[in-house]
């Protein structure tokens, strides 16, 4: 009787184990979508090997504030901050609703593309309207904060290569002319 205790015990521990590697594989994942596109992470968990595509029909913006060194210098860190978050934060909206996959930010600068991990038939449109609602979302906030923000927009469409670089801090990144 004894032994028919512990080992229902045994089981209720093991079945909380279970139920807790759950609940952390799931916070994991939620952290690598933040990172990385939903497809590419099912690919990384199902293989180790390099992810590598190549992509006939993509488009690709580059967008940046004009001045931001002078205007950094001028609002000091802190309001640099968080002007910079209060607007890509903006930006990762308007992509997210285009449907549009960003690939990084490089201090003021942003860098999106349409047709990439999946392909879209429209990503040229996609990337298109992305930009104006940029444009507009900048101007929005050069009203209400007072500063002098605009913003310079590079759009092109061609071939790229997509993978992840990178074996500690990866991320999904573009290749090409």
């Amino acid at each position: 009787l004894r032994l028919g205790h512990v080992s229902a015990r045994r089981g209720r521990t093991i079945e909380a184990q279970r139920v807790q590697v759950a609940r952390e594989q799931a916070k994991s994942d939620a952290l690598l979508r933040t990172i990385l596109p939903a497809g590419i992470v099912e690919r990384l968990r199902e293989r180790r090997e390099a992810v590598a595509d190549r992509h006939e029909a993509t488009t690709l913006l580059f967008a940046d504030l004009v001045g931001f060194t002078g205007l950094a210098e001028r609002l000091g860190p802190q309001r640099t901050a968080t002007l910079l978050n209060t607007l890509v934060s903006r930006w990762d909206v308007l992509a997210a609703e285009g449907g549009v996959e960003k690939i990084k930010t490089i201090g003021d600068a942003y860098f999106a593309a349409a047709g990439v991990p999946e392909p879209q038939p429209d990503h040229a449109l996609r990337i298109v309207e992305l930009a104006f609602a940029m444009i507009r979302a900048t101007a929005e906030l050069a009203r209400t904060t007072g500063e002098p923000l605009a913003i310079r927009v590079g759009v092109h469409t061609g071939p790229v290569v997509a993978g992840v670089i990178g074996r500690t801090k990866f991320s999904y990144d573009l290749w090409g002319d």
